[in-house]
């Protein structure tokens, strides 16, 4: 299993979307979902420790949680 970056060797992750494009709009309601629901946090928290533990690579561990942002958001 690859090691993946642990949050302790990183300052910030950045993501860098178009302004107001899809993306960003996607990534806010994401954001203000999370801010409000918590069983879409439990969900989502769930997800991110299972990729930890199951991706072989940093794609991989995005995929998996990615599957559960777009469940999450689907809602």
């Amino acid at each position: 299993m690859a090691q993946l970056p642990r949050r302790t060797d990183r300052a910030a992750v950045v993501h860098v979307v178009e302004n107001r494009g899809n993306e960003w709009c996607e990534w806010l309601a994401f954001r203000d979902l999370l801010r409000t629901d918590s069983t879409a946090r439990s969900t989502y928290l769930a997800a991110k420790r299972t990729a930890e533990a199951s991706a072989s690579s940093w794609g991989e561990y995005i995929a998996q949680k990615y599957q559960v942002i777009r469940q999450l958001l689907a809602r």
